[in-house]
């Protein structure tokens, strides 16, 4: 439901200066419309090809939104999730020496990378995916090696568009939970978050990268065996990036 975006004097001063102290990166603040009772906030767009912008959103209606859409979400994190079996089956297939050890010791610490990703509480940061969950085909993993903490205006850049395949190589992002999982059993190293964030942001700044859900719509183009394609059965599948 759109609820008109206040006119008092009181806001525009506020958004005023709130978007002045967003592109300065500073704390983010809400403006209390006492007339409807909404609190706002600015939510920043970066569309490739045109300037930032800021866009002021409901927060209750926001709120709502993320009800509908948090079920879609959970259910495409859940897709990029990597499990204990994985890693033993790959152990496995590779005949590592005792590959259920071993695949359980690189599979807890891999966790234990990610959870602290998930846990840590940096003010003003949150908890984001360079290369997009949403994404139906390439990266987009829920894997310690796709996650950093960053400010809510690096992370409102990406608008789930999709780097390309050179830029998650040299960010060091899995572009399969294969290619995730042999990086953790081969111990390769791990990108540092800041030097990932930064790759992948020049790499959206500097090249018109589509949305996952143009990519989406795309395939789903091709017809609906083509529009159910993830990244874990792409194998066989050559994309022109």
């Amino acid at each position: 439901m759109a609820i008109p975006i206040p006119t008092s004097k009181e806001f525009n001063a506020w958004r005023k200066k709130e978007e002045a102290n967003l592109r300065q990166g500073k704390p983010k603040s809400n403006f209390k419309d006492k007339a409807t009772g909404h609190t706002w906030y600015l939510d920043p767009k970066n569309e490739a090809g045109k300037p930032l912008r800021f866009s002021p959103k409901s927060k209750q209606v926001k709120s709502q939104e993320n009800g509908v859409n948090g079920k879609t979400r959970r259910a495409a994190v859940n897709g990029k999730t990597l499990t204990l079996n994985d890693y033993i089956e790959f152990a496995k297939k590779n005949l590592y020496i005792d590959p259920v050890r071993i695949a359980t010791e690189i599979f807890n610490e891999a966790q234990k990378q990610l959870n602290g990703v998930r846990n840590d509480n940096q003010p003003n940061t949150i908890y984001g995916h360079p290369s997009p969950v949403s994404s139906p085909i390439k990266g987009g993993l829920e894997h310690h090696r796709n996650v950093a903490r960053q400010d809510p205006e690096s992370n409102g850049k990406h608008l789930d568009r999709v780097p390309s395949t050179k830029a998650h190589q040299k960010a060091g992002i899995p572009l399969t939970k294969s290619g995730a999982i042999r990086a953790d059993m081969r111990k390769l190293p791990v990108v540092p978050p800041q030097k990932r964030l930064a790759i992948i942001q020049n790499d959206l700044d500097n090249n018109a990268r589509p949305t996952a859900r143009a990519l989406r719509k795309r395939l789903a183009n091709l017809g609906p065996e083509v529009a159910q394609l993830t990244i874990g059965n792409l194998a066989n599948i050559r994309l022109i990036d």
